[in-house]
Order: structure tokens, then C-alpha cells, then sequence
């Protein structure tokens, strides 16, 4: 542990990001995020500016859950 504490941030080997549109629909950003293996995406606007990052967290507690029948989709375990 003492070693990767040590490691300064600009060494650390890093992965894509996932990359969304702010216009990108909700399903398919959840579907980047699993497919990518990330837990947050960077948003940006038309021309690639960083707008923010939307997170596994946005999806828990800023969207309203309230049932939905027409968007229902199979549990993925």
C-alpha cells in the first residue's frame, strides 16, 4: 500500500473514459457505462467541451424511480 500511495497520479496507468453527449439518451449512456466497465461517464457538449460527469450515484439518487411500465428491462446479474 505504502508503494501506491507513494505513486504520484500522472504515473497511474489510466483507461478510456466513457465520453456522452449532453443530448445522449439515458439508456444509452447506462449501457456505455456497463459496456465500457466504468462507473461514470464525462459529458460534454457538441463540441467536446467537459460540461461535468454523471456517475452510478446520479443514477441511484437524483433520477425519479417511480414505476414505469413501459421502461422495464430484465435484471442482468
Amino acid at each position: 500500500f505504502d508503494k501506491i500511495a507513494e505513486t504520484p497520479i500522472g504515473d497511474i496507468q489510466g483507461r478510456d473514459p466513457v465520453r456522452v453527449k449532453t443530448k445522449s439518451p439515458l439508456l444509452s449512456v447506462v449501457l456505455a457505462l456497463r459496456e465500457g466497465g466504468r462507473g461514470a461517464a464525462i459529458v460534454e457538449d457538441g463540441a467536446g467541451k467537459l460540461l461535468g460527469i454523471f456517475t452510478e450515484r446520479h443514477l441511484i439518487t437524483k433520477l425519479d424511480h417511480s414505476y414505469n411500465p413501459g421502461m422495464t428491462y430484465p435484471l442482468m446479474t
